[in-house]
């Protein structure tokens, strides 16, 4: 794995791109993770708890990191747009 450039050294296409990249991934796995705890609710009342119950608290912090790093990316790109 290559190590990460720092966010300073990417162009403004490089920077939008990834921004993009990461709107889309946080929002994807906001709705997986939302999916989830709808199903693992639904399979509680129904059977009783399950490891799906939790299931959704496993992905938080992906969740946390993807929504980190979106916004360090567009903190940079607004600071491009004032200089």
């Amino acid at each position: 794995m290559k190590p990460q450039q720092p966010l300073t050294e990417l162009s403004t296409e490089e920077l939008n791109k990834k921004a993009k990249t990461l709107k889309i991934a946080t929002v994807f796995m906001s709705f997986s993770m939302l999916i989830m705890l709808i199903c693992g609710i639904i399979v509680s009342m129904k059977k009783g708890f399950s490891a799906l119950t939790v299931t959704p608290l496993g992905f938080a912090p992906l969740l946390i990191i993807f929504s980190s790093q979106l916004k360090q990316v567009n903190n940079e790109l607004k600071k491009r747009e004032t200089a």
